[in-house]
């Protein structure tokens, strides 16, 4: 949320910017040149926006992640449901890589909505996080992590890397098939 509204933020500037360079600013020049870079560059900065806000909106499309918060892997353990269990960080290259790619395969998006997906940001250290780490010995982001509906963790299904949709899909199938 911090970052779409970051980028939202930056767009909407640029957008105003565009207006006002481009279209609203009426300083008095008889250069036919100059009226054209402003309208120019107007159009450029209109277009940067567009371009920006398009991303934000393609980033939608993946996985459903719910927010890392205490008691939510109790919780689909009494549901009987397994999770998978993302740790990231805004800074991670293959973390963001695995965005655009893995994660927003239609059919990992699929798969991953019969389970609870949680995402757990390692961007900043907050205790939560700390204690996820320990808990699952994770060494470093992108790690991904897959719990049966019992509660423990597949360790043969972990993911420690970049991987491809369908080497995530045959993953998550594995642990869906361990399902009451």
């Amino acid at each position: 949320p911090g970052h779409a509204l970051k980028v939202l933020a930056m767009a909407g500037v640029l957008a105003a910017a565009a207006f006002h360079v481009g279209f609203l600013d009426k300083t008095k020049v008889s250069s036919k040149a100059f009226k054209m870079i402003k309208t120019t560059a107007g159009i450029g900065l209109l277009i940067a926006a567009l371009l920006m806000s398009a991303e934000l909106v393609s980033q939608r499309k993946g996985i459903k992640w719910v927010p890392y918060r205490p008691g939510v892997l109790e919780e689909a353990k009494k549901n009987g449901k397994p999770v998978m269990i993302d740790f990231f960080a805004e800074w991670c290259t293959p973390c963001r890589e695995m965005d655009k790619t893995t994660f927003s395969d239609p059919g990992v998006t699929e798969l991953a909505s019969r389970l609870v997906a949680v995402r757990v940001d390692l961007t900043t250290h907050n205790a939560d996080g700390k204690r996820l780490v320990k808990r699952f010995g994770v060494k470093g982001v992108p790690t991904v992590v897959l719990i049966k509906p019992d509660g423990t963790e597949d360790r043969s299904l972990r993911v420690e890397s970049h991987i491809p949709a369908q080497e995530l899909a045959r993953r998550i199938r594995a642990i869906l098939s361990q399902t009451r």
